[in-house]
């Protein structure tokens, strides 16, 4: 796991192939906007998993192939079914 401090940066590298996977809870949506359009044009998937408020959400972008083990991992977590 690794975080480089902006979603968008993170995003860029999905992108271009270096990781394959970005989860973030809690993220603003303008965040996530510009790094998802360029995910979604390299071929990878991008979801807003759960919608916390007006503006956060928890957000998950793949490379396409690990999407579905990545949500079926996040849902292992408590936190992610209760929803907090």
């Amino acid at each position: 796991m690794r975080l480089c401090g902006a979603a968008a940066l993170d995003l860029c590298q999905l992108a271009c192939g270096r990781v394959d996977g970005f989860y973030e809870s809690g993220i603003h949506l303008w965040d996530v906007a510009a790094g998802e359009f360029l995910v979604r044009r390299a071929g990878g998937l991008c979801q807003n998993l759960a919608q916390l408020n007006a503006v956060k959400c928890r957000y998950l972008a793949t490379n396409g192939v690990i999407h579905d083990e990545l949500i079926e991992l996040l849902s292992q977590f408590e936190i992610w079914i209760s929803g907090q």
